[in-house]
């Protein structure tokens, strides 16, 4: 992304333009230590950095600061994937049958022995009998 200084050096206030620096400054190899960054700026906290930092860049393209002209700084093409397709092989020319799904839900309800209670019925499950022996 290239921003245009005429530009940020018209909108932006100063802190806005320290807190860039602040930004670039603790920025290694494309990864920005928010935490050092903050420390060093005297920020209240990491979050409010960030998001000041992004309403900054903000200004500066709103004001017409983004470079249209300047070249991206990935040279790569982008991929276009074909992912989740089955690649064929010599012997697959054959069309091969389906396999049947599983029905899904619990044991119980698969296995259709099971009546719906009617309306007004009340449903007991997992109940134990014990049989209770007098001693006489």
């Amino acid at each position: 992304m290239a921003l245009s200084w005429t530009v940020a050096k018209d909108v932006l206030s100063q802190t806005e333009k320290d807190r860039i620096c602040c930004v670039q400054l603790n920025t290694v190899n494309g990864v920005i230590d928010w935490g050092k960054a903050t420390n060093e700026f005297g920020a209240a906290s990491s979050e409010s950095m960030r998001v000041m930092y992004r309403s900054a860049i903000k200004k500066i393209k709103d004001a017409g600061g983004a470079d249209a002209n300047a070249t991206p700084t990935n040279d790569s093409p982008a991929k276009t994937s074909k992912g989740g397709r089955k690649r064929k092989t010599d012997d697959d020319s054959s069309p091969t049958k389906a396999t049947p799904k599983k029905p899904r839900g619990n044991k119980k309800t698969q296995a259709g022995d099971k009546k719906e209670p009617a309306e007004g019925d009340a449903v007991v499950e997992n109940v134990k009998e014990e049989v209770v022996e007098d001693e006489d």
